[in-house]
C-alpha cells in the first residue's frame, strides 16, 4: 500500500533544494532571521519531516505531547 492510501501525504519526491528554498520563504514571511538557531535547524527538520514518515510520526508525537 502507498502512504496516500492511509491518508498520509508522501513528500519523498521533494528535492532537498526545494525544501531549502521553501524554508527560506517561510522564514522571510515570519521575519525569522536564521534557519539555524542554537540547536534548532529548520532546514534539516523540514527535510526529515517531509521525507521520512517514521521520523514524521516521532516529531508529531513530540509536538502533541508538548502542547
Amino acid at each position: 500500500m502507498k502512504l496516500e492510501e492511509f491518508g498520509v501525504p508522501n513528500y519523498s519526491h521533494l528535492k532537498d533544494n526545494e525544501i531549502v528554498v521553501a524554508t527560506e520563504v517561510f522564514m522571510k514571511r515570519l521575519g525569522i532571521t536564521s534557519g539555524s538557531t542554537n540547536t534548532m535547524d529548520l532546514y534539516n527538520l523540514l527535510k526529515v519531516y517531509l521525507k521520512n514518515i517514521d521520523k514524521r510520526i516521532e516529531i508529531n508525537k513530540v509536538l502533541n505531547n508538548s502542547l
